[in-house]
């Protein structure tokens, strides 16, 4: 992460770690790997277009 942004490792870690303070990121128990975390997926969906879900739908109904 840090060296995708160009910031020292400790900016980064301090950035990733905030982000996990506020629901937007999760890590795992030891610390080094991060994922999308539940208040991000969340807002995600609730602002996602449909077409994507009828068209995979569409792609599997018809199978």
């Amino acid at each position: 992460m840090s060296s995708l942004l160009d910031l020292p490792k400790t900016s980064a870690h301090r950035l990733l770690k905030g982000l996990v303070r506020a629901g937007l990121a999760k890590d795992n128990v030891g610390g080094r790997a991060y994922q999308l975390g539940d208040r991000l997926v969340r807002l995600l969906h609730a602002t996602a277009d449909d077409g994507w879900i009828v068209a995979l739908a569409r792609g599997i109904c018809s199978s």
